[in-house]
């Protein structure tokens, strides 16, 4: 494991599990209550899925983007990584598999 994905890993084991508690029901969200949660703009969700840091989202039938909160919890990931300083690149190297490795947990973390 590199220094990197390390770091990526306390990161988020400490960061990421403030407030989803709250926020957890599996119901999808439009992409402007994801960009509300996460703390976002809308562009950077689109930014996000152009550069394959978030999944393509599902579609509604209308063709509106649907997302889950396990979306909110991968922008806020990413977010925080950037505040640490590490690059758009170095996040979809490292980060990614630990947001996947750890969803499950961070679904039901509580606030402290």
């Amino acid at each position: 494991m590199s220094v990197a994905s390390k770091f990526l890993k306390k990161s988020l084991d400490s960061e990421l599990c403030y407030r989803f508690y709250i926020e957890m029901s599996m119901k999808t969200i439009t992409i402007g209550q994801l960009a509300k949660q996460a703390k976002v703009n809308i562009e950077t969700i689109r930014y996000y899925e152009r550069r394959r840091l978030l999944p393509e989202p599902n579609r509604r039938e209308s063709g509106y983007r649907e997302y889950s909160t396990d979306d909110v919890i991968r922008l806020r990931f990413i977010k925080r990584a950037q505040e640490l300083g590490f690059t758009l690149k170095e996040i979809k190297e490292n980060g990614h598999h630990q947001i996947q490795a750890n969803l499950p947990a961070m679904r039901f973390c509580r606030t402290s």
